[in-house]
């Protein structure tokens, strides 16, 4: 981490495409693909990241990997804290955040 100016933190959760077909309840059998939207679990988790430098930006990604909003960081005891809602932001599902620093975060 400390020589890395970008990483990439996922945040995934149940998903399945809308229209999906299952054999089963289970849903261990996938008979048809989708063709829709993919349909996520709700899903909220509190994620630190240890750190000396405080020079860093988060950015939550649409599911392209493009940046569409900038996410809160928090110093506590030596680490960066944020809590990633992959429901966070209306119309989008978010599964990955961009965390930036230095040059890489202007």
């Amino acid at each position: 981490m400390k020589d890395s100016s970008r990483i990439l933190l996922l945040h995934l959760t149940d998903v399945k495409i809308e229209g999906d077909e299952f054999a089963t309840r289970e849903m261990s059998v996938l008979l048809a693909h989708g063709e829709n939207l993919p349909l996520a679990r709700h899903g909220v988790a509190e994620l630190a990241v240890r750190s000396e430098k405080n020079d860093w930006k988060l950015h939550a990604l649409d599911l392209t990997g493009r940046r569409i909003a900038e996410i809160p960081l928090r110093r506590e005891n030596g680490e960066l804290r944020f809590t990633a809602d992959n429901f966070a932001i209306k119309g989008q599902v978010i599964f990955g955040y961009e965390l930036i620093r230095g040059e890489s975060a202007k």
